[in-house]
């Protein structure tokens, strides 16, 4: 019965759960577009889930063949003592022979963890998917694991040539995509390298009215509001965010509030240097919020940021165009994609704050901001999804749902 399905989805985060990052809010958006033609294994929130057995699992009108490889240990305000990413390879190693019980040769897989646990076994046809083409080790939050990121991304190439995708995807721009090939010596092809960028669910993220938002939120009606979202993490480049809010204050218009939607390991630090250079009462923190709150709060900006060090194709500033925002971010992948300068929003090339606040005022006096964000976040939909996989890899060559 299994055997029938077209491919496994070998994820990480549990995509029946809220989305709490980019790869499990990928996973979900192949649930929605795949259904039941697919199954799926991944950590589990539900504690009623029996672990490592196969099992049908409701998701809307469809009943998924879905394996659970236990809970995820997931902390959003503290990073756990052994990486996350030393547990993944494990865990997923520890499941390897009842999933493959499921006698499916086709693999979906989303994770460096999961390939490194999956690449010695033979598969029939292998996806693989990058959430981004950067070293995540060389910016790992262990300072120690930093010294390992030219070894991790060789180790990382070793088990793709030994698992012989046919299909590998990269979430992330062209210049990136050059880059990694030429950082990693051009070992992998690239003709079945693609790039593939992440997806926003259009019919989700959609503008609202700025006011009413800010009135449902409590939030002051008279002042310019910047949101950023996502993990209060030193990738996310929160520090340059508070730096640069604080010269706009300081110039451009002290009536300001910069809100950070989300959590993190950083999340003291950042309150700690906002009441340092004494802007605590214009910063706000409001934790880890369910996707609907999180959509008002970026309703109710009038710009959004993105700071961040590096990242794949931002999710973020997928969900951020789709809501019709104006977006000043940091010259990441994908960002000239989806940001054209004076239109809606700027990229900030360089990492330097008054460059950035500069930017951000500017970016408060343009106009039609929402029309350009909003024409440009429809070539990014969710719905396009399937269509556009089927073109680049044979298993996916089925009727979506």
């Amino acid at each position: 019965m299994l055997a029938n399905k077209s491919f496994i989805l070998f994820t990480g985060n549990d995509p029946w759960a809220a989305p709490i990052g980019g790869q499990s809010t990928f996973a979900k958006h192949m649930l929605n577009s795949y259904g039941n033609e697919i199954v799926i294994t991944s950590y589990c929130n539900d504690n009623s889930i029996e672990v490592g057995k196969w099992i049908k699992r409701k998701y809307g009108a469809n009943e998924i063949w879905f394996l659970s490889r236990g809970a995820n240990e997931y902390r959003k305000d503290k990073k756990p003592v052994i990486p996350k990413r030393i547990k993944a390879y494990f865990n997923a190693k520890y499941f390897l022979k009842v999933i493959r019980g499921s006698g499916i040769r086709n693999v979906f897989i989303d994770s460096p963890d999961v390939l490194f646990a999956v690449s010695g076994t033979n598969w029939e046809s292998v996806c693989y998917r990058f959430a981004g083409v950067n070293n995540p080790i060389s910016y790992s939050r262990y300072a120690w694991a930093k010294k390992f990121g030219k070894l991790y991304e060789t180790l990382l190439v070793r088990a793709l040539k030994k698992i012989n995708p046919e299909t590998i995807l990269a979430s992330a721009d062209k210049e990136a995509i050059v880059e990694f090939h030429k950082r990693t010596n051009n070992v992998l092809k690239s003709d079945n390298f693609h790039q593939f960028p992440t997806r926003v669910n259009t019919d989700f993220f959609i503008p609202e009215d700025k006011l009413i938002e800010r009135e449902k939120l409590n939030l002051p009606l008279n002042y310019k509001i910047f949101v950023a979202t996502g993990r209060i993490s030193f990738i996310k480049g929160w520090n340059l965010l508070i730096d640069a809010f604080n010269i706009y204050m300081q110039i451009h218009d002290s009536n300001a509030l910069l809100i950070f939607v989300g959590d993190g390991e950083d999340k003291l630090k950042l309150l700690e240097k906002a009441k340092d250079i004494g802007i605590e009462k214009n910063i706000m923190l409001t934790g880890f919020l369910k996707q609907t709150t999180v959509l008002s709060y970026m309703n109710a900006a009038d710009v959004c940021l993105v700071g961040s060090l590096k990242e794949g194709w931002s999710l973020a500033m997928c969900e951020m165009i789709s809501c019709g925002k104006a977006v000043v971010t940091t010259d990441v992948s994908g960002a000239k994609d989806m940001i054209k300068d004076g239109k809606n929003g700027y990229v900030v090339k360089e990492r330097i704050a008054e460059r950035f606040a500069e930017y951000m005022f500017l970016t408060t006096q343009l106009r039609d901001t929402q029309k350009y964000s909003l024409e440009i976040s429809k070539q990014y939909a969710v719905k396009y999804l399937s269509e556009d996989l089927a073109r680049y890899w044979s298993p996916a060559k089925i009727k979506s749902v």
